[in-house]
């Protein structure tokens, strides 16, 4: 059965470093932008973030790009 897939509008997610726990394990926090063209390329992408990033103070730990999509049977 074939499947027609529909991309959605994708997310930019920057995970950030918010400190350790009485154990040592880093706590994490993350910031989420929507409205990221499906068609973006990867790297202008990172590049928006790595200027976000660099407006914060928190160490940025990692950056994620999510993508959505509508699937549908043909």
């Amino acid at each position: 059965m074939a499947v027609n897939v529909q991309p959605q509008e994708a997310k930019l997610k920057i995970v950030f470093s918010n400190g350790t726990d009485d154990n040592g394990k880093t706590l994490k926090r993350s910031k989420t932008y929507s409205h990221v063209k499906d068609n973006a390329e990867n790297q202008a992408v990172y590049d928006v973030a790595a200027v976000m990033i660099g407006l914060q103070q928190k160490t940025a730990l990692e950056v994620q790009r999510l993508d959505e999509s509508v699937l549908e049977q043909a």
